[in-house]
């Protein structure tokens, strides 16, 4: 490692898009020693890992001549993450980092590799309420039914890691909006973060530049609100529902919704 060692652990958080990952975001941020500012995204650009890879194996010789060993290439990557984060954890008066980009879900292989003890909460949300709140979107899926497909690739990219408890964990949408001071003690508690209250008044702190990279923005800036709950049975018409179902009813029968 060729910068000091972290005192913290970093924080990721993850999941389908529409799922709840902003609102965490912003709980988070509001407490007073973590930094989770907007979304990063460079992590999850496969150019990313994939320069990361190229750099580390095609010019070690190279760095042998600089004094590097083939697993400094590796810390310089990691380094370069850290400075990104650190800086601006800094910058907020804050001693700790986190990131919110919900892509990472796909990439915790890659996530565990540069920060082998980093903490993933992966947020999960009944898949037919992310269906209604995702296809209007312009990045999102067109169809029923590829809000279906997306929407279990998603959960099962996380959920094969639950035996990890040490660095993975799961955050319910539902439970996050109808009982959060319960949820936040217990994701600051498995982050090892003192519990603060100021996590439940999100909606009263300064976010920096949500409106510009995050759509569920206008939604977190207000206090927390259950009426998005099962709007599925409101939105989607028994047609659709079908259809949904038929691709993901066993992961949602998995999951207990």
């Amino acid at each position: 490692m060729l910068l000091p060692p972290m005192e913290f652990d970093p924080v990721f958080l993850g999941g389908e898009g529409r799922s709840g990952t902003t609102l965490l975001r912003v709980m988070l941020d509001a407490h007073p020693s973590i930094a989770c500012g907007p979304e990063s995204h460079f992590l999850v650009d496969e150019r990313f890992r994939d320069f990361h890879k190229h750099f580390r194996d095609t010019m070690w010789r190279r760095g042998e001549g600089f004094g590097y060993s083939k697993d400094d290439l590796d810390d310089l990557f990691r380094d370069f993450v850290r400075g990104w984060f650190e800086t601006y954890m800094r910058r907020r008066g804050k001693r700790r980092w986190a990131d919110k980009t919900p892509q990472t879900i796909h990439r915790l292989p890659y996530l565990w590799e540069l920060f082998p003890t980093a903490h993933f909460v992966h947020l999960i949300r009944d898949g037919r309420d992310v269906a209604c709140s995702i296809i209007p979107q312009k990045w999102g899926p067109s169809t029923i039914e590829e809000a279906a497909e997306r929407w279990v690739d998603c959960v099962w990219k996380g959920v094969i890691h639950r035996a990890d408890t040490e660095r993975y964990a799961e955050v319910r949408y539902e439970d996050l909006v109808a009982e959060p001071e319960v949820q936040m003690r217990r994701v600051l508690a498995w982050i090892g973060e003192d519990w603060d209250p100021a996590v439940l008044d999100h909606d009263k702190a300064e976010h920096d530049n949500p409106q510009k990279t995050e759509s569920s923005a206008a939604q977190v800036s207000r206090p927390l609100y259950t009426s998005s709950l099962g709007r599925w049975k409101r939105d989607l018409s028994a047609s659709d529902v079908r259809k949904f179902e038929r691709i993901a009813g066993e992961t949602l029968e998995f999951l207990g919704y």
